[in-house]
């Protein structure tokens, strides 16, 4: 099914050693199938790859939204933003933007992506880019040590959320990490749990246990969801999503974590998991 396609421009500008996107417009976007409209945005993500070759970790160093242009299969955006960056570090950048369909209730449908990797390309002149949006991919950002820990009797689960790992393009010193915590069992949705602001390092440390309270004891299905967001304690509104983590039990197959703990029932089981954004 065609996906549509992206129109963009990249440009580095040396004076002020800075690089320069801007988001031009889309065509051919799929409409939803029970509105027949669209509302498309475009999300811009700066990666930066792997800092060795001993990690597949990459790190989003900034991100921004386009305005969001109602009702169009071919939205005009015109939308320009810009990041300080020195002109060596450029090989190891790639702009990632997903064109998206605004959900006002819920999470905003992926229409596809765009990546332009930065290695051997000359940008001293601004480059305009016609490219198909492509299937949405995700990006290995960091990692959870994750416990868990069923309580039959009491009919609860106690998720532990021990460590997150990730890398960082630049200084910690302003930077905090919290997460925040979903528990969905047989389609009943728990309430959400966050842990407290900790201070940002290569693997912060939190050891908070999160008890959630079952519903029925009979779990048919169940998923975990862990969002962990970044915030600059110096700025207002700095609050941005890191990655995030899903852990599911479903009625014919189940995540090897979660029969690990339900073979150990009243002890903590602990595992890394990756986190993707």
């Amino acid at each position: 099914m065609p996906r549509g396609c992206l129109r963009f421009s990249l440009f580095y500008d040396s004076e002020l050693s800075r690089l320069v996107v801007t988001v031009l417009d889309a065509g051919g976007l799929p409409v939803r199938d029970f509105s027949h409209s669209v509302d498309p945005f475009v999300r811009v993500r700066l990666l930066s790859g792997p800092p060795s070759e001993q990690s597949s970790l990459c790190c989003v160093l900034q991100e921004w939204d386009t305005r969001l242009v109602k009702n169009s299969r071919s939205p005009s955006f015109g939308d320009q933003f810009s990041y300080s960056l020195p002109e060596d570090e450029l090989p190891a950048i790639t702009v990632k933007l997903e064109v998206k369909d605004f959900d006002k209730y819920s999470r905003h449908n992926a229409l596809g992506e765009v990546r332009r990797p930065l290695k051997n390309v000359n940008l001293h002149y601004p480059m305009e880019v016609l490219e198909e949006l492509q299937a949405l991919e995700k990006d290995l950002v960091g990692e959870v040590l994750l416990s868990l820990k069923y309580l039959p009797t009491s009919q609860r689960i106690e998720v532990g959320l021990l460590k997150i790992k990730t890398v960082s393009h630049s200084s910690h010193e302003d930077k905090v990490l919290y997460a925040r915590t979903s528990l969905s069992c047989n389609q009943c949705k728990l309430k959400q749990q966050k842990t407290p602001l900790k201070p940002k390092l290569d693997v912060t440390v939190f050891n908070e246990i999160l008890t959630f309270s079952l519903p029925d004891p009979q779990i048919r299905e169940c998923i975990i969801t862990v969002h962990v967001y970044e915030v600059h304690t110096e700025r207002k509104k700095s609050k941005h999503l890191i990655g995030r983590l899903v852990l599911r039990k479903r009625k014919t197959s189940e995540d090897e974590h979660w029969s690990r703990m339900m073979q150990c029932v009243r002890q903590p089981v602990a595992k890394w998991h990756p986190l993707y954004i």
